[in-house]
C-alpha cells in the first residue's frame, strides 16, 4: 500500500516585481500588507476583534465646537474617514489621507481616505510611491509628495509610529499572534476539507474476491445505512482472495472534533493576548467563568480595556485630524460621545 501525502499549503500570490531602488519595500517581497489583509479578511477572531476595536475607537457620534466645522465634517464625510482610518491603525499600525491644497490659498480643501496597502515609503522622504498592484510590472508607480501635520499643499499624509528596531514601516501591535493567526486559518479550512471533502477513510471493509455485483451492491447499500449523513467519511474497499465473509477495520482518527477544537481554542487564545484584551467577551467569546457571564464584570473589564488600550488611540486620531481641521481654516475641538462603548 501506498499513501500519498495530499495537503498542501494556502495560495499566496507570488511577488517578484522588479521594484525600483529608491522604493523602501514593505516587508521582504514587498507585500507585508497583503499578508496583514489577508490575516484580517480570514481569521474569524482576529477581524472580530480589529472590528470591534475600531467600533469603539471610533465612539457613537460627533460635535464640533466650530458650527462651520461641523459642515466642513460633512463635506469630507468624516464618520466614515475616522472609522477607516482607524481601522488602518489597527491593521498596520499606520494610515494614509490624500490631502487636498485650495490653488490660491494656503489652506486645505478635502480630505480623502488612501488604501494604506497600496502606499510605499521612498528614500527621498519628501516622496511617497502608489501602485494599485506592486506585483504587476505593468502597472504604473505613482509618486506624490509626502506631507507632514501642518502642511496645505496637495499630496499624501502618513502617519506611523515610531517602533523599536523598525526604520521605516511600523509592525501591527498584535504582531506576535500572527502565527497563531494563520494556525486558526488552517484549522478551520481543515475542519472544513474534512467535512466537505472527507476524504479521510474511516475503516477499511474486506470483502470475497468472487463477490457478484447484485452481492457488492447489497453490502454497499448496507454500509450506507450504517453510516449515516452523506459526506462524513470514506471507504476503502478491498477484494481478496480466499476470503469467505465480509470483514470491517475501523482506522483511528488522526484529528478528532475534540482535537480541533482544542487547537482552535489555544490560537484563539493566543490572539486575544496579542491583542491585550481584558476578556474574551470584548469580541463576543465566551469568557468561561459562567454559562451567563458576570455583567458587572463583564462591564468593568470593557472599561478597562477602552480606557487602556483605545481611548490613547482614539486621542491620537482625534488630534490628528483636529490640525487638520485647522489646516483647513477651522480651528475645532472635536468632542467624541464615547457613552455606552463598555456596553457596545
Amino acid at each position: 500500500m501506498k499513501i500519498i501525502e495530499m495537503s498542501c499549503e494556502n495560495y499566496k500570490r507570488k511577488y517578484s516585481r522588479s521594484i525600483p531602488s529608491d522604493i523602501i519595500k514593505w516587508g521582504q517581497s514587498n507585500a507585508f500588507p497583503d499578508q496583514l489583509l489577508w490575516l484580517y479578511w480570514n481569521s474569524p477572531t482576529q477581524q472580530g476583534i480589529l472590528n470591534r476595536k475600531t467600533k469603539l475607537t471610533a465612539g457613537q457620534s460627533y460635535t464640533f465646537t466650530n458650527a462651520s466645522a461641523e459642515l466642513f465634517a460633512k463635506d469630507i464625510d468624516f464618520t466614515k474617514l475616522f472609522y477607516k482610518s482607524i481601522l488602518d491603525f489597527y491593521l498596520y499600525n499606520c494610515f494614509t489621507l490624500q490631502i487636498v491644497g485650495k490653488t490660491y490659498e494656503n489652506l486645505i480643501a478635502d480630505i480623502k481616505y488612501q488604501d494604506t496597502s497600496l502606499v510605499r515609503l521612498n528614500l527621498d522622504k519628501n516622496i511617497l510611491n502608489l501602485s494599485t498592484d506592486w506585483s504587476n510590472n505593468k502597472c504604473d508607480i505613482l509618486t506624490v509628495p509626502k506631507l507632514e501635520l501642518g502642511d496645505t499643499d496637495s499630496g499624501f499624509l502618513f502617519i506611523t509610529q515610531e517602533m523599536p528596531g523598525l526604520s521605516h514601516y511600523p509592525n501591527p501591535s498584535w504582531f506576535s499572534g500572527i502565527s497563531s493567526i494563520e494556525g486558526e486559518i488552517n484549522a478551520i479550512e481543515a475542519a472544513s476539507n474534512m467535512i466537505k471533502n472527507s476524504f479521510m477513510p474511516s475503516g477499511i471493509l474486506t470483502i470475497p474476491a468472487g463477490m457478484s455485483d447484485e452481492e457488492e451492491d447489497a453490502v454497499a447499500e448496507d454500509v450506507k445505512n450504517m453510516t449515516g449523513s452523506s459526506k462524513t467519511a470514506k471507504i476503502f474497499m478491498i477484494r481478496q482472495d480466499n476470503e469467505k465473509q465480509v470483514t470491517w477495520t475501523p482506522m483511528a482518527q488522526i484529528l478528532t472534533a475534540d482535537g480541533m477544537q482544542g487547537f482552535l481554542d489555544m490560537f484563539r487564545q493566543n490572539i486575544i493576548i496579542a491583542n491585550s484584551l481584558t476578556s474574551p467577551t470584548i469580541i463576543g467569546l465566551p469568557a468561561g467563568a459562567s454559562l451567563a457571564g458576570d455583567g458587572s464584570t463583564i462591564e468593568a473589564a470593557y472599561k478597562m480595556y477602552f480606557d487602556s488600550e483605545l481611548l490613547p488611540v482614539q486621542n491620537l486620531i482625534k488630534t490628528i485630524f483636529e490640525n487638520l481641521f485647522r489646516s483647513a481654516g477651522y480651528d475645532t475641538e472635536i468632542i467624541i460621545n464615547n457613552e455606552l462603548q463598555a456596553l457596545a
